[in-house]
């Protein structure tokens, strides 16, 4: 059913859309507006304080006044899976996952690897339920996906206890005893998923829309703009009823850039821009991620394990780099980042410019070192995940024995379900859309995102994604206001797929050392 707030088909499209932001929902709608025949008469700009273009493209030559932290999708490597408890996102992954195996994302970016969901057995079944429930979405696809690239090996293969789990990484058998029994119990192993070079294929799909956008131009289409600047704030016309959005502010520039129709691709800093109406739609989480680099010994016996993903704890390995580069990370509830914002600018009427608050809300922190007791759960997540593989164990009984060779927290823009927000801001008449959302899974979809945000754009958004991917009414939002009592206007991520400690704060020693201690109430598994 299409959305009363939309532009319609049968109207002419804006002369001119700004995209803030350049990350997965930025560069794929950007790239969809440039493949529609309707658009080919409208301006695109693409302004960005990261910036995957060619420097010299920025018009005009400027460069942001302060560096916001990389965003999410920007990585040595993502995990490319259609292995979800939502029928509607392993549909969707599904189709995204053809497109990588075509090479999508440039030759070479996509490696079809496998990968392995495991739970444990000390978690209330909340593991073992989201991998039922994912295996036999999985399952239900088989009939209509495309042909994995190793079709030698069967699909999909179920894992019965630890043992059979570390024969399917190649890695060995596990020590006698076994020293973690409760992890680890059982899963599977899909054969056809895999994990893709994230910053390759951004780099790619930018050269793309910037040959498209050429192309265009020269075909006497609208001009695209690329813009290397930090976005300060939106610009808000309260005197207008309803109020409206034309266009932003920008840190480089004493005038505002204006444009008809902006869309917000800000990731974990959408909030900053709409700190009075957005949270608790969208609030931004730090997840812990390191890179351990390996001996050209392990390097070559772990360049062909699959993926492994803890559905009990959330931890997960991806395989090494070319460079040897091992992934470990946490999929997990996060640590928040209370700030104190001020709610003006951000008028929902008319005469709402006049009345200034403060609120706090979670936003990305500045660049610094994840604390030891993350380095800590990062080193278990070696130990358990891959107990037979000895060499890679970072300490001995008390002492650290080797580095990790980077770490950083990596900035989800999360969502209450762990749903994309792809909807039209109500309060301020169809110039003001919203595409982000991503709460740590957006960039497998990286192919088919683009062309789903733009139907919603249009209206046309069908099937499930429409009610998942919508704007939630004040009722459904008083539900999670509070964040558990913590103060800030936020909720925890409850998609069945999260792990750790709930209620985790940015720069706050006595719960940093609580990092990795708990895994949370049992919930329902939806991603």
């Amino acid at each position: 059913m299409a959305s009363t707030n939309s532009i319609p088909l049968s109207s002419p499209p804006p002369p001119s859309i700004l995209i803030v932001g350049a990350g997965v929902f930025g560069l794929s709608t950007a790239l969809e507006l440039l493949s529609r025949p309707r658009y080919f008469h409208t301006n695109i700009t693409i302004v960005s304080s990261y910036f995957p273009f060619p420097t010299e493209l920025s018009s005009p030559k400027t460069h942001p006044t302060s560096q916001q932290p990389t965003p999410a999708s920007i990585d040595t490597s993502r995990i490319i899976r259609a292995d979800y408890a939502s029928p509607a996102y392993s549909a969707l992954a599904e189709a995204a996952q053809r497109l990588w195996r075509q090479g999508w994302g440039g030759e070479g970016s996509y490696k079809e690897s496998g990968l392995v969901l495991t739970y444990d057995t000390d978690d209330s079944g909340k593991g073992a339920k989201y991998v039922r429930e994912t295996l036999a979405n999985v399952r239900k696809n088989l009939s209509t996906s495309s042909a994995p690239l190793n079709p030698s090996k069967p699909t999909i293969q179920e894992l019965h206890n630890p043992s059979e789990i570390q024969r399917i990484l190649g890695v060995g058998e596990l020590p006698t005893p076994n020293p973690n029994p409760t992890t680890n119990a059982g899963g599977y192993v899909n054969w056809a998923s895999g994990w893709a070079d994230a910053e390759a294929a951004i780099h790619h799909i930018a050269r793309r829309i910037t040959a498209l956008g050429a192309d265009r131009f020269t075909s006497g289409g609208g001009t695209l703009t690329l813009i290397h600047d930090t976005v300060t704030a939106l610009l808000f016309t309260p005197t207008t009823t309803p109020p409206t959005v034309a266009g932003i502010h920008l840190s480089s520039r004493s005038t505002p850039l204006l444009s008809p129709l902006t869309i917000l691709c800000t990731g974990a800093h959408t909030a900053s821009f709409l700190p009075t109406s957005l949270p608790p739609h969208l609030t931004a989480t730090g997840q812990i991620l390191a890179h351990l680099q390996l001996t050209p010994t392990e390097h070559a016996s772990l360049r062909s394990m699959p993926v492994i993903i803890n559905m009990s704890t959330g931890l997960f390995i991806i395989p090494p780099t070319s460079s040897g580069l091992l992934k470990v990370a946490r999929h997990a509830y996060g640590y928040r980042n209370p700030t104190t914002v001020s709610s003006n600018p951000e008028p929902t009427t008319p005469s709402s410019e006049t009345t200034t608050t403060t609120l706090s809300i979670s936003l990305p922190a500045p660049p610094s070192p994840i604390p030891d007791a993350a380095i800590s759960t990062l080193r278990s997540a070696l130990s358990t995940l891959l107990p037979s593989f000895p060499s890679l164990s970072l300490t001995t009984t008390t002492t650290p024995t080797r580095s990790f060779a980077s770490s950083r927290v990596c900035w989800y823009a999360d969502t209450p379900t762990g749903d994309f927000l792809v909807t039209w801001h109500p309060a301020f008449a169809q110039t003001l859309f919203i595409a982000t959302g991503g709460s740590g899974h957006a960039f497998k979809f990286f192919p088919v995102l683009g062309g789903k945000v733009v139907d919603a754009l249009e209206g046309g958004l069908e099937g499930a994604l429409e009610g998942l991917w919508r704007w939630r009414g004040e009722r459904e939002r008083e539900g999670v206001r509070g964040g558990e009592g913590r103060g800030v206007w936020e909720a925890d991520t409850e998609d069945g797929s999260r792990g750790g400690t709930k209620g985790m704060v940015w720069g706050e020693e006595e719960e940093m050392r609580g990092e990795g201690k708990g895994r949370g109430r049992e919930r329902g598994s939806r991603l």
